[in-house]
């Protein structure tokens, strides 16, 4: 695995866990590319508006977010695609909840800035 990817890789996504877990929509406006596809292992999905509205009006309120990235690759110049493991400690919709999963996230370079672009997990079955 290509060093350098993976430290960019962790450090984009320590970025955007920090920011989650401070509930910082203004940090996250910044980083979240316009065309955000973000999928939840509940089978829904948000896109930008959506997801910075939730987190603004604190439907989604992060306690926990530990994420292992497991591999990261370029794909292309201007993109990362990363493989990992998460865990949540969230009250979503107003109900605690703990999530084990693992993910799929891409970041993308925008006008020379990484933005987050694409997100999708999948709960484990044996957390």
């Amino acid at each position: 695995m290509n060093k350098d990817v993976l430290a960019l890789a962790v450090e984009l996504e320590n970025k955007r866990t920090r920011a989650m877990l401070n509930g910082d929509a203004g940090e996250l406006t910044k980083i979240l590319s316009n065309d955000l596809y973000y999928g939840h292992s509940g089978g829904y999905r948000d896109n930008k508006a959506d997801y910075i509205s939730k987190i603004k009006l604190g439907t989604y309120a992060y306690h926990k977010v530990e994420t292992v990235v497991e591999k990261a690759v370029y794909a292309g110049n201007d993109a990362i695609m990363i493989h990992g493991r998460l865990t949540l400690e969230v009250n979503l919709h107003g109900v605690e909840k703990t999530m084990h999963s693992i993910y799929l996230a891409i970041w993308c370079l925008e006008d020379g800035v990484w933005r987050f672009l694409g997100h999708q997990t999948a709960l484990k079955q044996n957390a």
